[in-house]
């Protein structure tokens, strides 16, 4: 049986691809997420686990395998850090899986 999204297809599409107010809302990382942040090893790792981070903000959605270049730049610029650093991103698949544990226990204690 198909699980029911939390999100009409509409909602889903607003937020893979935000806008101004939607990124500032959700995208803006607070001094506890900077310092959750940089605990993690090489940059690529930061801003992936940061992008990680602020999509799953959004109630029953997790990173997708593209994200929005708009939330890539936005993020990397909040780090100081290359957006193209996120194509290095989760060459192995226990970053990407581990960063997403991570992230769901930060935001479960915030």
């Amino acid at each position: 049986m198909r699980r029911k999204s939390v999100l009409s297809v509409l909602e889903q599409n607003h937020l893979m691809n935000p806008n101004e107010d939607l990124l500032e809302e959700y995208h803006i990382l607070s001094e506890s997420d900077i310092g959750i942040i940089q605990q993690h090893r090489g940059s690529e790792n930061r801003l992936g686990f940061a992008i990680q981070l602020c999509y799953m903000r959004y109630p029953g959605v997790v990173m997708p395998d593209n994200p929005s270049e708009k939330v890539i730049d936005f993020i990397a610029d909040q780090l100081g850090i290359s957006p193209e650093k996120f194509d290095d991103y989760g060459k192995r698949g226990l970053t990407t899986n581990g960063a997403k544990t991570y992230a769901k226990e930060f935001l479960a204690r915030i």
